[in-house]
């Protein structure tokens, strides 16, 4: 066998052409390459000498996978965090209780056009009257998963019009918005628009 042949360090640039190849097989630096794609062997990297490619450069280790008692943990951690938010975004007092509820899909007004309606849910959600007898003050509240969709406070000059037999609307003027409510029933739509003015006197 040839003698071990210590391995110029220009070998290993990414520039050595097939001729230097070559000329580094015939000195004792590695396997043709043609010799070794015929045989099947592994393909020729300057440096090793051995005709055997080169180690990969050590890495950190992946990251480990979660046990599986953190992921039975996982949906535990992601309904507690919404309940979180679920809560604050309500900032429901101590004093504050839920009056009346009804289910509707809720629009708010095209802040551009002022005509067109803009959906705020994708199905009916679960729309609240709350009073906070703290305050002397009602809100109607609706949240779509972590999202508040409505958080409208009910005020003297409030006003809930009835535009369709299932559609009723209000505007709220710290909102800046105008709100609707479709309903499945024209029932629902008298509930709801018999709250208001209920809420309105005082009742």
């Amino acid at each position: 066998s040839r003698p071990a042949v210590k391995v110029p360090r220009w070998t290993q640039s990414a520039g050595v052409t097939q001729r230097v190849r070559q000329h580094l097989w015939r000195e004792g630096m590695g396997r043709h390459p043609k010799t070794q794609a015929a045989s099947g062997a592994a393909a020729w990297s300057p440096g090793t000498g051995s005709g055997q490619p080169a180690p990969e450069a050590a890495g950190s280790p992946d990251d480990p996978e979660p046990s599986a008692a953190n992921r039975r943990k996982e949906p535990e951690r992601r309904d507690s965090r919404k309940r979180r938010e679920r809560k604050r975004l309500l900032e429901i007092n101590m004093g504050e209780q839920p009056i009346f509820s009804a289910r509707a899909h809720v629009f708010q007004i095209d802040p551009t056009t002022k005509r067109n309606w803009i959906p705020a849910s994708k199905h009916a959600v679960t729309v609240s009257f709350f009073y906070d007898s703290t305050r002397n003050v009602y809100r109607i509240i609706s949240v779509g998963g972590t999202k508040a969709i409505i958080n409208s406070t009910i005020t003297p000059n409030m006003t809930f019009t009835k535009t369709s037999q299932k559609f009723g609307q209000w505007a709220d003027s710290r909102a800046n918005t105008v709100y609707g409510l479709g309903f499945n029933s024209e029932q629902q739509l008298a509930q709801v628009s018999a709250r208001v003015v209920l809420t309105l006197e005082g009742d």
